[in-house]
């Protein structure tokens, strides 16, 4: 076999890859913003134009239903949640449920949990953390799926120098 027929075979086999194109990646790691994240089993990881978010989510028609937010970018406060006031939870559906400590590669945060009551009926959680007034996170989704979200967040380490975009 020639070398210019291989490389016809690689490059046909690379542009008809189901991958190819689209904006969502299975990777098990990913590098943003200096930060390797690990991507949970059945997730994936949307690559937006906006590199200063990082969205992980189950695939489209999973029956999981849960979406983890990184945000790289200033805020005025380290405060989770502050722009919350009771009147904008009411309106919303949210009931504080929790407070609590958690670490995003090696920085030590709060995080601020809510139940949402919906017309429904159905269950769903929603949780904001702050690492600082530059390094946010948040969840929303099935309740039970706080704990791929804590995991997440907890198995985040920086980047090494070689791994860095």
């Amino acid at each position: 076999m020639t070398m210019a027929f291989l490389l016809f075979v690689a490059a046909a086999i690379f542009f008809n890859s189901p991958s190819f194109g689209q904006q969502n990646s299975r990777v098990g790691v990913v590098v943003s913003n200096g930060i390797q994240f690990e991507i949970p089993p059945g997730y994936i990881q949307h690559r937006g134009k906006d590199r200063n978010i990082l969205i992980v989510e189950p695939p489209e028609g999973s029956h999981t239903f849960a979406l983890i937010k990184v945000y790289f970018e200033l805020r005025s406060t380290d405060i989770p949640g502050h722009d919350l006031t009771q009147e904008k939870m009411a309106q919303l559906g949210l009931s504080k449920t929790a407070e609590l400590k958690a670490i995003l590669a090696g920085r030590e945060g709060k995080c601020v949990e809510y139940s949402v009551k919906t017309k429904s009926g159905a269950a769903l959680a929603q949780a904001e953390c702050s690492f600082g007034i530059e390094l946010h996170a948040s969840f929303f989704g099935e309740p039970q799926n706080l704990r791929v979200f804590y995991a997440f967040m907890q198995a985040a380490e920086p980047a090494r120098k070689d791994r860095q975009l």
